[in-house]
């Protein structure tokens, strides 16, 4: 499988132009883009969809990035989604928590361009084929 077969994302972001503007960078680099605007939103859209990757906040309303990574990983076909954490708390306790469910990658928010969020999605992808 090469990354061309391979365009699923689901970006799980509440804040709307951060949203916007991955959505917006991910379709021009030829993705397919969902999106969710909170944790339990996205649980919703999985039931339906499968993406190749998720891109997920920690910090969101109804159900917050962590209790979906717990979800996750407790559904066998949802255990193997990559997913990569976007986030505007550099907390150690929950970075920690979110690698020892398997998370392999998280980006803060304001340390991060959108490009490099695009090539950290490529990458992962081509190592998870």
């Amino acid at each position: 499988m090469t990354l061309e077969n391979i365009r699923k994302v689901l970006i799980v972001e509440d804040e709307k132009p951060i949203q916007k503007a991955l959505e917006i960078k991910f379709l021009a680099s030829g993705f397919e883009v969902k999106t969710a605007d909170d944790g339990q939103a996205a649980l919703d859209m999985l039931a339906s969809y499968t993406p190749d990757i998720i891109l997920l906040d920690i910090i969101m309303p109804v159900k917050d990035g962590i209790a979906v990574l717990h979800e996750l990983k407790a559904k066998p076909e949802w255990a193997k989604i990559p997913v990569i954490l976007l986030t505007n708390l550099n907390d150690p306790d929950k970075i920690t928590e979110a690698v020892a469910m398997g998370v392999k990658d998280y980006a803060v928010k304001s340390d991060w361009k959108i490009e490099d969020v695009v090539d950290k999605v490529k990458q992962r992808l081509l190592e998870a084929q």
